[in-house]
């Protein structure tokens, strides 16, 4: 999984043997950053006999590394007009790949600072790649130049046998960290001595001696930078360096982790790892532990237990050499039940939150759930909402639950599915479902233009459009001007706001009118005609909930577009109304420290210089309807949010301030924002029809609420911040 460019989630899994394809194929899924909507899974044209991983390239691009059951690695690169065609990039020399390749980014970035002191970013931006070939020795290449600019030969680094797959990061100064298993469970690391560059992509003999950090190891280890800090206060906390700390599991099953005491340098590649206190996390897990990092630097550990149920525990302070070796950890493992999990992976949003991916294999199935507010050191765990329901892993995007382009209709009441009559496939009418028949297919249409939820209905068998002002109701030609197209909206078929809604109202736009199934005839009309009759008429003949998706369950997007066509009633009408009603007060707090502005450096060798670190209050809020993120519907609500929320922080005014940053260091800003949450329902009041839908929301406060504020930490260190950036 990898975030690109424009902010959306790309996702690479293995095809697996249920959907009846070749188990060595390889699907691509993306979600859109501004709707949180799920686009179907797309064949990448690939094969992989492991699993895959991604590169992030310096143009902003994506780059997916394969292994195929010839033992050779190829690649994928994302280009502005699309994925490109996959390249074969051979074998180690003398052997073949067998393990999943291990993908980081070059990053030099004193390198890559202007005049002023603002670091650019990335200069380097060259991909390394790193495999454990066939003859259990971990070889690895490096990019000539960014942005897929031809690669180095092959290279195998000393040490081992290995076994599994290695781990690496960069570290201190652009140089790569790498930590490996070896056959016999003795977990080791090594660093480079050096950053490689263009001019030299491999440089001779520049990795240190393997470090034996301790044995008894089972599992494919996870490397991860922690960053410590001294003369930590509100108004100053100088950095001091950037420290490694590894994650494995031990025969045991348990995930143990061990760090560094003192960071490398280029004299001293490896540092000083603290192997007298590795620490225990306590729990089996039947899959190698993942690990995130908050904005804040502090750390999660994700896993599945024997009931692949995900598990994690996460730290409340990050590690003190001398004091916390490991950092100070909350106590449990909290659960997220509610899937099935064989793989897992996490990745951090804009926001700061965490999204968890996992994917259940035997059924082919893949779940998400998001947090909606990050942990804090208080309060770990953060705050997760529902899990969304499974999707069928497959390019056919008919299959499992469905989608907005294809999906079944099921009247919630009668179990019955729209189909097409048998003859002419002219009418709609109930049928048993049937999952082989194509007429029981329906795609939700946005109309072209609107911005208000509405869609038209096409039949997928006949590529007809649901026909408005006609009793029955029938299809017609999608582009006839002689007929009149039905232009629909949803609206959830419930009053109760303990749940996120599973049964819909199809209502047709413009007038009073509802699509509705008979359970009995009536006025000439009976049971296998489809009728619009007036919403919410109360008679029990009149059968008008719905069901859109696909083996009992909803299809994503669904919700989400009932909300837009709520949030533009709202907007635009104003007999229409939507408010959040509060179950819970709101209280206070400060949201994990993320890095605002500019990173800047003062190259000077031996002076200390004052720079202007130039960034904008953060402010705004998220939004969670039903147990899932909510994205574009909520602009116009957040306005009515903020307008009864009075505490609600509205101020984007830009500040500089001034850091004292010595010779040959980095300086940044970092913000813990005050935030609040609120927990509650929404109200919705549209057309005279009234429903609510369980929220949670999570807003940024104005300062001096409840005696907090936000604060502002200032930093210097010899090493850039490895926090995340906000908002990025």
């Amino acid at each position: 999984m990898a975030t690109a460019e424009d902010g959306s989630t790309v996702v690479f899994v293995r095809a697996p043997l249920a959907v009846g394809g070749s188990p060595d194929g390889l699907l691509r899924r993306e979600r859109n950053s501004a709707t949180g909507q799920w686009g179907h899974w797309i064949d990448t044209g690939g094969q992989t006999s492991k699993n895959p991983a991604v590169g992030h390239r310096l143009d902003g691009g994506l780059e997916v590394f394969a292994t195929r059951a010839s033992g050779h690695v190829w690649f994928q690169a994302q280009e502005a007009s699309g994925w490109g065609a996959w390249s074969d990039m051979g074998t180690p020399t003398g052997t073949t790949a067998a393990g999943t390749p291990v993908v980081v980014t070059d990053n030099n970035a004193a390198a890559s600072t202007r005049a002023s002191g603002q670091v650019q970013g990335n200069s380097d931006g060259r991909l390394e790649l790193f495999v454990r070939g066939a003859d259990n020795a971990i070889w690895h290449r490096a990019q000539k130049a960014p942005n897929d600019g031809g690669w180095s030969a092959w290279e195998k680094l000393g040490g081992g046998p290995w076994a599994g797959d290695p781990a690496a990061v960069v570290a201190g100064a652009g140089r790569i960290a790498l930590v490996a298993r070896t056959s016999d469970g003795h977990l080791n690391a090594t660093s480079q001595k050096q950053p490689s560059t263009e001019q030299l992509a491999l440089p001779t003999d520049n990795w240190a001696p393997w470090t034996d950090l301790g044995a008894d190891f089972i599992s494919n280890p996870q490397l991860v930078t922690n960053a410590y800090r001294t003369n930590t206060g509100q108004t100053s906390t100088h950095g001091n360096g950037t420290l490694l700390q590894a994650f494995a599991n031990r025969s045991d099953h348990h995930p143990w982790t061990i760090a560094q005491s003192q960071s490398g340098t280029a004299a001293t590649p490896d540092g000083t790892w603290d192997t007298s206190h590795p620490y225990d996390l306590g729990l089996a897990l039947t899959s190698p532990p993942v690990v995130a990092v908050a904005s804040d630097g502090r750390l999660s550990v994700f896993g599945f237990n024997a009931d692949h149920t995900v598990v994690h525990r996460s730290q409340t302070h990050t590690l003190v050499p001398g004091t916390n070796a490991t950092g100070i950890w909350d106590g449990g493992w909290p659960q997220q039940a509610g899937a099935t999990a064989t793989a897992l992976t996490v990745t951090r949003t804009a926001s700061g939150a965490f999204t968890l991916i996992v994917v259940d294999k035997a059924a082919a199935t893949m779940s998400v759930i998001d947090q909606l507010a990050a942990g804090t050191p208080d309060s770990p765990a953060g705050t997760w909402l529902d899990w969304s329901d499974p999707a069928q892993i497959q390019t056919d995007y008919c299959a499992g639950a469905g989608s907005l382009d294809c999906l079944t209709i099921e009247n919630a009441d009668l179990n019955l599915d729209l189909d097409l009559d048998s003859a002419a496939h002219e009418f709609v009418t109930p049928d048993a479902a049937n999952p082989h028949s194509a007429t029981q297919e329906w795609a939700l249409t946005p109309v072209p233009g609107a911005t208000n939820g509405t869609f038209r209905i096409v039949n997928h068998s006949t590529l007809r459009c649901m026909a408005g002002q006609a009793q029955p109701v029938s299809v017609t030609s999608c582009t006839n001007p002689a007929t009149p197209l039905g232009t629909w909206y949803l609206e959830p078929a419930t009053t109760d706001n303990t749940g996120k809604p599973t049964r819909y109202r199809i209502h047709e736009a413009g007038g009073a009118y509802c699509l509705t199934a008979l359970q009995n005839a009536e006025g000439g009309f009976n049971p296998q005609d489809i009728l619009r009759l007036t919403c919410g008429d109360g008679d029990p003949n009149h059968k008008q909930a719905w069901n859109l998706g696909g083996n009992g369950t909803t299809a994503p997007g669904i919700l989400n577009l009932a909300l837009e066509h709520t949030a533009a009633a709202c907007a635009n009408d104003k007999t229409s109304n939507c408010t959040f009603q509060d179950s819970s007060t709101p209280a206070p707090y400060n949201a994990p420290a993320c890095v605002f502005g500019n990173v800047l450096y003062n190259k000077s060798p031996d002076s200390p210089a004052t720079l202007g670190a130039e960034w904008k209050h953060l402010t705004g809020s998220e939004w969670s309807v039903g147990g899932e993120l909510s994205f574009e519907p909520f602009e116009f609500l957040g306005i009515d949010f903020s307008a009864n929320h009075t505490w609600v922080d509205q101020d984007e005014t830009a500040q500089t301030v001034d850091i004292q940053v010595p010779p040959g260091q980095f300086g940044w800003i970092e913000e813990s924002p005050l935030v609040m949450e609120t927990i509650g329902y929404w109200k919705f009041s549209v057309g005279g029809y009234t429903y609510t839908i369980p929220g949670h929301n999570l807003s940024n406060a104005q300062d001096n609420t409840g005696g907090q504020r936000t604060v502002i930490f200032t930093n210097t260190s010899p090493e850039p911040p490895t926090n995340a950036p906000c908002n990025q």
